[in-house]
């Protein structure tokens, strides 16, 4: 079974607040990611505090805390990969301030690494051919990895995906080839400037657009 994981542990100082709850659309933030999240069923919320999530996202999401806080996205999956259930193989990661996550692509991800053969780790490659490091699948077999690398201090999410050979999904393969919903796929927010911009996005995604829409930094 493949769960999804919401990653909220972060401070977000360049918001000025939680930005997990910043209204995107008439919506927290937060809720954009649990959408994309939810059809896989079981959702994991990574988060300190869980009355907002729950009072957010619903009582069903399994709410757990870092084991090591403060260290970052490495320990949001470790905290995931932790909180696994029997009969659960597999988590797809992706951080609370990412609007534009779409199912395809969590399921794509999570179907390659599931089926707990080498890699145990999947990632996806934009149409500059980038990798970008979430979403992100893991597998339950990568979480002695991930611990080992939080006991070092080596907190790099760049270093546990190189080491663990991840595979790579390009977003062509999910989406049509430079559309916008390939272009924003991996937006994130971490200012109120930023919170501006994904209202823009949102409402060009919302009319069909595609196309060159000059996304900003949507390719970071």
């Amino acid at each position: 079974m493949i769960v999804g994981a919401i990653l909220a542990g972060g401070a977000s100082v360049r918001m000025g607040s939680d930005k997990a709850f910043a209204p995107l659309g008439g919506r927290p933030l937060v809720r954009s990611v649990y959408e994309a999240l939810k059809p896989l069923g079981q959702i994991i919320v990574v988060a300190n505090d869980a009355t907002n999530h729950r009072a957010t996202l619903g009582q069903s999401v399994r709410h757990v805390r870092d084991h090591y806080p403060g260290a970052g996205p490495l320990a949001g999956i470790h905290a995931a990969l932790s909180a696994l259930q029997p009969g659960e193989e597999c988590v797809v990661a992706a951080t609370c301030d990412m609007p534009f996550v779409f199912f395809e692509l969590v399921r794509a991800l999570g179907e390659r690494v599931a089926r707990g053969d080498e890699p145990h780790a999947g990632v996806w490659v934009d149409g500059t051919g980038r990798r970008q490091h979430f979403p992100a699948a893991f597998h339950r077999r990568a979480l002695p990895a991930v611990q080992a690398r939080l006991v070092s201090g080596d907190r790099s999410m760049r270093g546990l995906l190189d080491e663990l050979q991840a595979a790579t999904i390009h977003i062509d393969d999910v989406a049509p080839s430079g559309s916008m919903r390939a272009q924003v796929a991996s937006f994130n927010v971490n200012t109120p400037e930023d919170l501006v911009e994904a209202e823009r996005i949102a409402a060009a995604l919302a009319q069909n657009e595609v196309g060159d829409v000059s996304p900003g930094r949507a390719d970071r």
